[in-house]
C-alpha cells in the first residue's frame, strides 16, 4: 500500500496543471445551441398556435370540436419541449457551478503530504 501512495505522489508532483477541456468554449457552444433551438421552438409554437387559432375562429361548430382535439397534443408538445429546455438550463447551470468549484488546481503537494502522513508512508 505504501508503494502505491508513494508512486501516486511522485506522479502528481511531476504533473503539470492543464485543463483537458476548454470549458469556456464548451459553455459558449452549449449556450449558442440552447439559444438557437429555443428560438426555433418559440417560433414554431407561435406559428402553430396562430394557425390553430385562426382555424378555430373561421370554422364551423363541427370543425371547432376537431380543432379542440388537436389542441391537446399541441399543449402537451409545448409542455414537453419547454420543460426539456428548462431541464437543460438547470443541468448546465449546476454543471457550471460544480466545474468552477472542482478543479485539478485544488490538489497540491500539501494534500498529498497529508494523505501520506495519515497512512504512515514516507513520500
Amino acid at each position: 500500500m505504501g508503494n502505491v501512495i508513494k508512486d501516486g505522489a511522485s506522479f502528481l508532483s511531476h504533473a503539470t496543471v492543464s485543463k483537458v477541456l476548454d470549458t469556456s468554449g464548451l459553455q459558449s457552444v452549449s449556450s449558442d445551441i440552447y439559444n438557437v433551438l429555443l428560438g426555433i421552438a418559440v417560433v414554431l409554437a407561435a406559428l402553430i398556435g396562430a394557425v390553430i387559432g385562426i382555424k378555430f375562429i373561421v370554422s364551423s361548430v363541427d370543425e371547432k370540436a376537431k380543432i379542440k382535439e388537436a389542441l391537446i397534443p399541441y399543449i402537451i408538445g409545448c409542455v414537453v419541449v419547454f420543460g426539456a429546455f428548462t431541464i437543460w438550463s438547470i443541468v448546465i447551470n449546476i454543471g457550471n457551478k460544480a466545474e468552477s468549484s472542482i478543479s485539478v488546481e485544488n490538489i497540491n503537494t500539501m494534500q498529498i503530504a497529508a494523505i501520506s502522513h495519515t497512512t504512515n508512508v514516507d513520500v
